[in-house]
């Protein structure tokens, strides 16, 4: 009988062993990012594009950046590292935890939004990762689809794994422009979700905010901020204009330079509130906070 235990006992260590040494390799090498056959988010997107360890000029910021900065028409050797629903909290961790490496610039894009502690975001994204789950168990997001393609493509008569995911994929661009009604019901949905907001929704990433300024300071990194543009067809809202303010306040404080694009667009270049058209705004955009990050 104590045998017996003791052989369930050891097969069990050897088991959790196995599960551990597994996830911290798979969570190191983070293979799904690689592997053609899995939709990559807007940061792996920009993995791929720059496998570099470290990079040296970075723009980061929510899909506001992603969307509309174009750094194959910059001068300035920026890489656009913008994220879907990117806040100042995901940034930091990204520094913190090593997932991403400043070598000498970084500029964050901000608007109100980045601020918010409880915003929906990309679950793929790998810092948001807890410790206690395995890495295969994170990406069911990836795998799942996958497999569910892969059944139909061999009940098709096609091979399981039969096209590249990744190779069409760019960032998440904004095609086209609302039309007035549709920017309009775009601005009612703002405010029923944003509306009401207040200082205190953002208590997190004001927090990490004043943390990734001591980050940067200790790492020898120059860091920059952007408010991004706003459609002049929405009226900037209360909860914008408070966390502006008290941004302002602490970037004021700490010496950070910040290039206020909010008032400098015109309407015709702007797909909805915050994003530019990829066809038009999107140029004109990145030619414009070219001569910012140039300097």
């Amino acid at each position: 009988m104590k045998k017996k235990v003791l052989v369930f006992k050891s097969f069990a260590l050897i088991l959790a062993i196995i599960w551990i040494l597994s996830d911290i390799c798979l969570t190191i090498f983070d293979p799904f990012k690689f592997f053609p056959y899995f939709y990559k988010n807007d940061f792996e997107v920009t993995e791929l594009n720059h496998p570099e360890k470290v990079w040296d000029k970075v723009f980061y910021g929510s899909s506001v950046v992603a969307a509309s900065y174009l750094e194959e028409h910059a001068k300035s050797g920026y890489y656009n590292a913008g994220v879907s629903y990117g806040t100042v909290s995901d940034v930091y961790n990204l520094l913190k935890k090593g997932e991403m490496k400043v070598g000498s610039e970084l500029v964050i894009g901000l608007n109100d939004i980045s601020f918010l502690d409880e915003l929906d975001t990309n679950p793929t994204y790998i810092w948001h990762k807890k410790w206690y789950q395995h890495y295969l168990y994170f990406q069911r997001d990836k795998i799942y689809p996958l497999i569910e393609t892969g059944i139909t493509n061999v009940l098709n008569k096609l091979p399981f794994l039969a096209e590249p995911a990744w190779e069409k994929q760019t960032k998440n661009y904004c095609y086209g422009q609302l039309t007035d009604e549709q920017l309009f019901e775009s601005e009612k949905s703002m405010l029923e979700r944003f509306g009401t907001k207040s200082l205190e929704d953002c208590e997190k990433n004001f927090n990490d905010l004043e943390k990734l300024i001591k980050f940067c300071k200790k790492k020898n990194i120059r860091l920059r901020v952007i408010w991004m543009p706003w459609n002049p067809k929405i009226p900037l809202y209360e909860f914008a204009k408070i966390t502006m303010n008290h941004a302002n306040d602490i970037f004021a404080q700490n010496g950070i330079e910040v290039y206020d694009m909010t008032n400098m667009v015109e309407p015709q270049y702007f797909y909805d509130i915050g994003h530019m058209s990829y066809q038009e705004g999107s140029p004109y955009f990145t030619k414009m906070v070219d001569e910012f990050l140039s300097k």
